[in-house]
């Protein structure tokens, strides 16, 4: 009797114990049924890696409802999969590789976008952390791209003949108004944040959609999550620094911060460059977002972001402020109409030894659209800038408040399986700027084609002198041929660029043209483990502008640029190998042109423990001493020749090293 009372009181206990425990047993592998080593498998509360065969066993506590089940690995796609309690469970999981997508149809919801042409990239923050050279910046891996010049003195995007005013950067379709960091004479800057922020960075080379404004040349449109699900804690010392942060998890929302310090001081007194200052770059910076989503129809972001940098030069002492705030509301109605209210405000000041100087922007932008039927989709936006910019030097006061007010419409047609044709305009402070697109898919092949006019409005330097200086004009035609099967993509794209109402000795009497051929190939599945990208970029450009007497090659450009990237997953060692290599044709001098550019580059991605990555990056092996052409024809040299990055990723909290330290 007395063993029956004990077994039916801690029955219920043994049962509750046991609902509490699942035993989950598997296999993970690729689409070609290799086992995939040391793969992270994790819920929220529980962590395992897959062995050398990629099998793996995880026993889940302590849960009663269903489990969301994560699978991840350097170089693929992400496995979710919700799963229910029960005594065990026999898993298989299939990871697809993270390749870079050059679709023409580019999916961000709520809207359905074309990119007719010119969308060579959807980049994930691996492909661009993962890449030789580029130190986990996204403007340095981006160079790499067809159609872009290799810039390494600038470190900014120059694209297909313009210079690098000419690409604007947007952060959930919001207007960055200053993308990089301040840097010192010929050293490179950089973006300034970090990769892991953001969800998908994609890259238009020319034929952009009519919903961004005011750029000659191309786009970045970089998009942050929706959401993050995983609470996390880390920090991330490098050679230049530290940084730290983390992800906090609420009901229907999230909280996210990054604080980064940057000191390059204790760098160049190991390594020497080839610029003496008194004092090299400092910074510290922080960047938060907060994300509500009361229900699945309806997001609220809010994106905030300060940093500060000085340095010292011989002749020259920056101190410098930058302030960025975004947000956007995004709501499905019932009736299915996509609603986007945005706001976003940037503010730059700096304070040299005799001369200070601040540029601020609002930017406001509100869109609907609808998709009609399965053939038709409309959207309709309306958008205004306000900027304003000031110089203070001694006796000198300049200030000067351009603003610009937009009108955009894209139709979007699917008459029959795999066409889409895409028209768009926009009226930009009355000017109208009409826009077409059109791509067909058949059998792996794509035609694209794309032409428009674009606008922008003339830098504030010459706006001081001629506040009544009219916008520059470009007119774009861009058309490309494609082929992509069994993990193998082949792409040529030709393009031509007219310039007109270029700024010249402060009137809009310039012009100029940009015409040319990039060809990109890629490959993922010939040799097991191992990628490689290549691709060449041909440039003839001509343009008369700022204070040139005549049509000229712009000094920044190379006419021939080839680049070749490979990655190589060693799986035993835990590692990525990555592999940049760059040439560039001699640039434009008053009386010839430079030496070619060269540049080898290497990278490795360690996973050394689950909650540790080692990331380490060297950009020109050989130590090539490079030449540059400077704007006045003579030859100037980079800052120096070498750079070596090493980062530690390491999670405090949290279940994945990838993104620890940032959003």
């Amino acid at each position: 009797m007395k063993r029956l009372l004990l077994t039916l009181l801690l029955l219920p206990l043994f049962v509750v114990m046991h609902a509490q425990q699942t035993l989950l047993i598997g296999h993970v592998m690729d689409t070609d049924n290799q086992p995939i080593s040391y793969a992270s498998v994790y819920t929220k509360q529980d962590f395992t890696l897959t062995d050398e065969h990629g099998a793996f066993r995880l026993t889940l506590t302590a849960y009663a409802d269903n489990i969301e089940l994560n699978c991840t690995m350097l170089g693929y796609e992400p496995f979710i999969k919700e799963i229910s309690p029960c005594d065990s469970i026999y898993l298989d999981i299939v990871l697809h590789d993270k390749s870079i997508s050059m679709s023409e149809i580019v999916v961000t919801a709520p809207v359905h976008k074309i990119r007719g042409s010119g969308s060579w990239s959807n980049l994930s923050p691996v492909d661009i952390a993962t890449s030789g050279g580029a130190s986990g910046d996204i403007y340095r891996a981006l160079q790499s791209t067809p159609g872009v010049q290799s810039q390494p003195e600038s470190g900014k995007l120059l694209v297909r003949g313009g210079d690098s005013r000419e690409t604007q950067t947007f952060i959930d379709d919001m207007h960055l108004p200053v993308a990089y960091t301040t840097s010192t004479n010929n050293a490179p800057s950089r973006g300034r944040f970090s990769p892991f922020i953001f969800d998908g960075i994609n890259f238009t080379t020319g034929g952009y959609s009519a919903e961004y404004a005011d750029a000659l040349s191309s786009v970045l449109p970089l998009y942050t999550k929706d959401e993050s699900n995983i609470a996390k804690i880390g920090i991330n010392p490098s050679t230049i620094g530290m940084a730290g942060g983390g992800t906090s998890v609420f009901k229907n929302g999230s909280l996210s911060f990054n604080g980064d310090y940057m000191n390059l001081n204790p760098y160049f007194k190991v390594y020497t460059p080839n610029s003496e200052l008194k004092k090299y770059p400092e910074s510290v910076s922080g960047v938060s977002q907060l994300r509500v989503s009361p229900n699945d129809r309806t997001l609220l972001k809010v994106f905030a972001s300060y940093d500060f940098t000085r340095f010292e030069q011989p002749l020259l002492a920056l101190r410098e402020n930058n302030v960025y705030l975004n947000s956007t509301f995004r709501h499905v109605t019932a009736s299915d109409y996509n609603l986007f209210v945005g706001v976003a405000y940037g503010n730059l000041w700096d304070e040299l030894s005799t001369l200070n100087s601040s540029s601020s922007e609002w930017h406001m932008k509100a869109k609907v659209s609808k998709r009609f039927s399965k053939h038709i989709n409309v959207m309709l936006g309306v958008e205004s800038y306000f900027r304003h910019y000031a110089i203070d030097m001694e006796e000198l006061h300049q200030q000067v408040s351009p603003s610009l007010h937009s009108v955009f419409l894209i139709s979007t047609i699917s008459p029959f399986m795999g066409f889409n044709l895409d028209i768009s305009a926009r009226f930009d402070n009355k000017i109208f700027s009409p826009r077409m697109a059109a791509s067909y898919s058949f059998s792996g092949w794509n035609i694209s084609l794309a032409a428009g006019q674009y606008v922008q409005q003339p830098e504030y330097k010459y706006l001081f002198v001629n506040p009544l200086l009219a916008p520059e004009r470009s007119i774009q035609a861009v058309a490309g041929l494609k082929y992509c099967a069994n993990g193998r993509m082949l792409r040529f794209e030709g393009y031509w660029k007219d310039y007109k109402n270029l700024v010249h000795f402060n009137s809009n009497n310039g012009y100029g043209t940009s015409k040319g051929l990039d060809i990109y190939f890629s490959d993922e599945k010939s040799i097991s483990n191992l990628e490689y990208r290549l691709g060449y970029s041909l440039n003839y450009s001509h343009r008369l502008y700022g204070n040139f007497t005549e049509a000229i090659t712009p000094y920044y450009l190379s006419r021939h640029n080839v680049s070749a990237v490979v990655k190589y997953n060693c799986r035993p060692l835990r590692t990525l190998f990555s592999s940049t290599y760059t040439y560039a044709s001699g640039r434009p001098l008053a009386d010839g042109f430079t030496k070619p550019y060269n540049s080898w580059d290497l990278g490795a991605t360690i996973l050394a423990t689950p909650r540790l990555i080692i990331n380490c990056s060297v950009s020109n092996v050989l130590g090539t001493k490079h030449e540059f052409s400077s704007e006045s024809g003579g030859i100037i040299r980079p800052a120096y020749d070498r750079f070596v990055y090493v980062g530690f990723f390491i999670s405090l909290y949290g279940k994945t090293a990838y993104d620890v330290s940032n959003f």
